[in-house]
């Protein structure tokens, strides 16, 4: 696969981790945990993804500041979804603590 097919094939799984968080957002109780989990799912393949890219790129002999530029850019999108899933985590796990809740 050519690093051009590869990059798009990062950014999409980028994409739809941006869109797996939008359903977290819209789910509720055991359907946001299972939204989140896929949504976890998609964020491992978007970042095996990215590196797949990177290096089929520097066998393709990508300009190394396009390729650092274009990672750098990848990355920040990701860290930016990781921290999303630690405060859905955290809301999570302060929601399961919270005394008097019950359900039904």
């Amino acid at each position: 696969m050519a690093s051009a097919d590869l990059e798009a094939a990062a950014r999409a799984k980028l994409a739809a981790a941006g869109e797996g968080f939008k359903r977290v957002d819209a789910a509720k109780g055991a359907a946001r945990a299972a939204a989140l989990k896929e949504t976890v799912a998609t964020m491992h393949e978007a970042k095996r993804a990215i590196k797949e890219w990177e290096r089929e790129a520097r066998m393709d002999g990508v300009d190394q500041a396009d390729l650092v530029a274009a990672k750098q850019e990848m990355v920040r999108e990701l860290n930016a979804y990781v921290q999303l899933k630690k405060q859905y985590a955290e809301a999570a796990a302060a929601e399961a603590a919270a005394p008097g809740t019950l359900e039904g």
